[in-house]
């Protein structure tokens, strides 16, 4: 003992630390694998330390330092004198047991003594002993059986019980927490020889094992492990009109529906950041059977469907995506959002919170918000005797259509409310509405394609026949409607054309038409292939008079053009290759080519005696000195009608 420790007095004091480094190795030997499986290191060699990451280095330099620092205290002392400080550090470094970490000291010391004296590097050497050796972790020297009664102490959650009757009661569920005490009585009732020193030693280690999330799911259950442990997602939208929002609010009101007092349910939807209302719908919860018997109902997926091309239309714009619960109503729009989203577009998808458990609880959180503006107007209950008394009169009472409007008006007043800022007293915050259209939004799709959604009311897809003044379409006359100028003169000029062919050829154009809620029927119209305009009732058709003249005066200096250009073109076309063009000849009318003279090959510079021009006038065609003729250059404002025109054509 004496030997030992006067060779440990020669170890450095673990104060000084590491003062030899060395570089990993690229690659490793078969034989210096083989060597490093037994912790050993040949002379010369990088010992395995180094080929530790950064991290595993310093544990093992901080085991290696405690260990120099107990062994150089008890070879200068023969009874020496350890701190709490020392303690500490033996229990966060190593967790052992005193007596195991002196029986880790000696077999440190004779690892030393016969692997790294002649080591090219001792402070590594010395250090790779604790590689994959760090001592016996806390509860590790429980056999196996014991352990797996603990395990299943901790994880069987539902125990047979037998009363005092001598009835015996199946599967009786725990209480949602970690009885130490019932883990013990249930592990040793299996395994005797179990303390409950032991049962809560491994219970620690397993709380600070791999296990630790699976026993927790196992004692408090999915609903606390998708609060506390499952990983959060940044709800936070990274735009406007990136969520919108929908839910139905069941307030405590009646309505006049068709004669009776009914309750109703509301369906709304807003955009997340800006708070932006996208609308609102009242939907009785009684209808009436074809004999007339009432019964009772909810909203379905027509009523949202509705709603939500209310939303799209007013809005003029898409969000990404549809946020709403798991109703069923809303769940069976998933697959038909992706067939109104234009080809090329991101798609308009929907997602789904968990039953019972909403993320974004905005929507939520505003619902206050409604109730209080319901309970200020006639059908409004909260106790038993309002709720009499609001059933006793249904005449009193306002109707669906009613309260629609009366929600409309609050909807407006809402988004363009300006609050006072928090921060700055003396100023106010942006409405709502202002903050909404702060950006550019992504297009609503057409009308076309919100015929996919359901509708209280179907939808019409059918052919019309177009005149100048427009077509007919639910008693009313509907006209193709554009935003600006130069959309209108192309709307114009094929508007022109779909009337040419309905007078001369009775073709009908298709239209899509769908009714929503507020803004009534909302109507396309396809003109020319592939070509969709918006139609309003003539009434409602938003266009000042400079505008219409403006635009009608382009669309016909545009076909003047057009036709001027398309005469030179085919005229000189003919001319090529039938010489000439027709003439007539006589009272008949028949006509013939007359054919133009050339001039002959080497006269040139001779003048030409062919037949001048019956007519001249300004813009005529010209000979060259070949007696070619070149294109015609006219302006067709040089022409009082299409008749002066051909005279000179001719």
């Amino acid at each position: 003992m004496a030997e030992r420790d006067a060779e440990n007095s020669d170890l450095p004091d673990a104060e000084s630390g590491d003062q030899h480094h060395g570089t990993p190795l690229s690659s490793e030997s078969s034989q210096e694998k083989e060597l490093a499986a037994d912790n050993k290191t040949l002379p010369g060699r990088k010992p395995d330390f180094f080929n530790q990451p950064p991290d595993e280095q310093l544990i093992l330099a901080a085991k290696r330092n405690l260990s120099w620092r107990f062994r150089s205290l008890r070879a200068r002392s023969a009874r020496p004198v350890y701190t709490d400080q020392d303690w500490k550090d033996v229990d966060t470094i190593f967790r052992v047991k005193r007596r195991r970490f002196f029986e880790i000291l000696d077999e440190h010391q004779r690892y030393e003594e016969e692997h790294c004296r002649d080591a090219a590097d001792f402070d590594a050497a010395s250090a790779a002993y604790f590689i994959n050796n760090p001592g016996r972790p806390r509860g590790s020297i429980l056999p196996e059986p014991q352990k797996k009664a603990i395990f299943l102490g901790i994880f069987d959650r539902y125990r047979n019980s037998v009363v005092s009757t001598g009835e015996r009661i199946p599967r009786v569920p725990l209480p949602e927490e970690i009885d130490r005490r019932d883990v013990f009585k249930y592990a040793r009732s299996m395994q005797p020889a179990l303390t409950p020193k032991k049962v809560n030693r491994e219970i620690d280690l397993l709380l600070s094992g791999d296990s630790a999330a699976l026993i927790l799911y196992a004692v408090y259950g999915e609903e606390w492990a998708r609060e506390h442990l499952v990983p959060k997602k940044d709800t936070t939208p990274p735009e406007i009109n990136w969520w919108w929002l929908y839910d139905d609010l069941h307030p405590k009101f009646y309505l006049n529906h068709k004669g009776l007092a009914v309750k109703a349910v509301l369906l709304w939807g807003m955009e997340w950041i800006s708070d932006y209302i996208l609308g609102i719908r009242v939907v009785p919860k009684i209808d009436f059977n074809p004999d007339g018997s009432p019964r009772k109902v909810s909203y379905t997926k027509e009523d949202f469907g509705i709603l939500l091309a209310t939303s799209i239309v007013r809005a003029r714009c898409l969000s990404r995506y549809l946020y709403n619960d798991n109703a069923s109503a809303f769940t069976a729009l998933i697959e038909i959002l992706r067939l109104i989203t234009e080809t090329g577009h991101e798609p308009f998808e929907m997602t789904n919170s968990f039953p019972g458990r909403p993320w974004p609880r905005k929507i939520e959180s505003r619902h206050g918000q409604l109730r209080d503006f319901i309970e200020q107007y006639p059908g409004a209950y909260w106790d038993r005797e309002s709720e009499k008394k609001a059933q006793e009169n249904p005449a009193a009472l306002w109707t669906a259509e009613r309260w629609t409007q009366e929600l409309e008006a609050y909807r407006h007043e809402i988004n363009t409310e300006h609050l006072p800022d928090k921060r700055r007293k003396d100023q106010t915050r942006p409405s709502r509405e202002e903050v909404w259209k702060s950006v550019i939004p992504r297009p609503a799709p057409p009308i076309r394609r919100l015929v996919s959604l359901p509708y209280p009311v179907p939808p019409i897809q059918k052919s019309v026949r177009m005149y100048h003044f427009g077509f007919h379409f639910d008693y009313d006359v509907y006209v193709p409607i554009c935003d600006d100028h130069e959309t209108r003169k192309h709307l114009y000029r094929i508007w022109m054309n779909a009337a040419a062919r309905t007078l001369e050829g009775n073709v009908e154009f298709p239209i899509c038409a769908i009714k929503l809620d507020i803004v009534g029927w909302q109507v396309e119209i396809m003109l020319a292939d592939g070509e969709w305009f918006r139609a309003v009732p003539k009434k409602e058709q938003n266009i000042s008079e400079e505008e219409h003249e403006a635009a009608k005066k382009g669309t016909l200096n545009a076909m003047k053009e057009e036709l001027v250009q398309k005469l030179t073109a085919i005229s000189e076309e003919v001319r090529q290759e039938a010489g000439g063009l027709p003439e007539r000849v006589n009272i008949k009318r028949d006509y013939r080519v007359a054919k133009e003279p050339t001039t002959p090959t080497g006269t040139e510079g001779v003048p030409s005696t062919a037949k001048k021009p019956r007519k001249k006038a300004k813009g005529n065609t010209t000979t060259n000195n070949t007696g070619s003729r070149t294109p015609l250059d006219i302006n067709p404002d040089d022409f009082a009608d299409l008749e002066d025109l051909m005279d000179q054509l001719e």
